[in-house]
């Protein structure tokens, strides 16, 4: 997506214009659907456009409601409901405890600053690679 090159350059208004884009005109049933209306309300929280962002926010956990390749854990954690992302991440573990979800609660705790627990999530997924993941650490897909 060229939204998230716009992110990573720091180009927001042209990430969100982009985001928006891919929300107007995918299938409602297109995979990367949540995933750009997390990025879209990342990159508004980045503009200070909370309305917006929230909007986006409540958009994703709206359609983001089982355990399997879920970011709703990224869409809490950016409204502010840091206990309700970990609690949800932490379950995630135990509902689909493969690499990706590892990588996901390394991600949310390294935000966090929980350097600890982060580095415990990066040593299981290193030592017990029992599917194949869909992101790495070298490739960071959500984080803002």
């Amino acid at each position: 997506m060229f939204g998230t090159l716009y992110r990573h350059l720091k180009r927001d208004r042209d990430a969100i214009r982009y985001f928006s884009y891919t929300i107007q005109h995918a299938d409602t049933l297109y995979a990367y659907l949540t995933q750009a209306y997390l990025l879209r309300g990342e990159s508004y929280l980045r503009c200070q456009d909370t309305i917006p962002a929230y909007q986006d926010f409540e958009e994703v956990l709206r359609r983001d409601t089982t355990y399997r390749n879920t970011l709703r854990h990224y869409a809490l954690y950016r409204m502010g409901r840091t206990e309700e992302a970990l609690a949800w991440v932490n379950r995630l573990i135990q509902e689909d405890p493969k690499p990706d979800s590892y990588y996901d609660a390394a991600c949310l705790y390294a935000q966090e600053g929980d350097t600890k627990q982060r580095l415990d999530f990066t040593h299981i997924i290193k030592t017990r690679p029992q599917a194949p993941m869909m992101r790495t650490a070298e490739q960071p897909l959500y984080i803002a």
